[in-house]
């Protein structure tokens, strides 16, 4: 089958365009919930997808997928960190990030107001849980395909992140 243009795309019987896409909204990387703010914190991909349908034929030994899927050719993925009211369902704030939405990194939400997230540009970033206000953030220069976790170590907390072949951790300087 031959590549669709946008303006083909939806005119076609073997065509369908689908909002949010394959991978969009939200998959399988981690989300988190902060019970001091009442806000469920998400990682989500604004995206399109084109579902096509092929005329194969099943045939026994053979893959079958009867089509395939690809990025609609008139939207750019974008990553968006948003802060979701689980009261009532509406986001109470959005961060929009940049790159070009290939990361699957999650969110980890703490007890001290921060959200830790890797966003979609390779950075690992913390933003503030109530207002979603970035105070920090660590360049990877890698594609994050993991989330943040936090674990504690001979009386520390730390948070790490796997980025690329390296799992890098980050703790504030001990106490005097």
């Amino acid at each position: 089958m031959t590549k669709l243009t946008a303006r083909e795309v939806g005119r076609t019987p073997f065509c369908t365009r689908v909002c949010p896409s394959l991978i969009g909204a939200t998959n399988w990387w981690s989300t988190s919930y902060l019970p001091q703010t009442g806000l469920y914190y998400v990682q989500t991909l604004e995206s399109c997808g084109i579902f096509t349908k092929r005329d194969d034929e099943w045939t026994a030994g053979r893959v079958y997928m009867g089509g395939g899927t690809s990025n609609a050719p008139d939207v750019r993925p974008q990553k968006i960190l948003r802060a979701i009211d689980i009261r009532d369902g509406h986001a109470t704030w959005a961060l929009p990030q940049i790159g070009d939405g290939s990361t699957r990194s999650g969110t980890l939400a703490t007890v001290t107001g921060l959200v830790f997230f890797g966003e979609d540009s390779g950075a690992v970033m913390a933003v503030d849980a109530a207002s979603g206000k970035p105070l920090w953030h660590f360049q990877t220069s890698q594609t994050l395909r993991a989330s943040p976790m936090t674990y504690s170590f001979d009386g520390r907390q730390l948070v790490a992140i796997a980025a690329g072949p390296n799992v890098i951790a980050f703790a504030l300087p001990a106490a005097r």
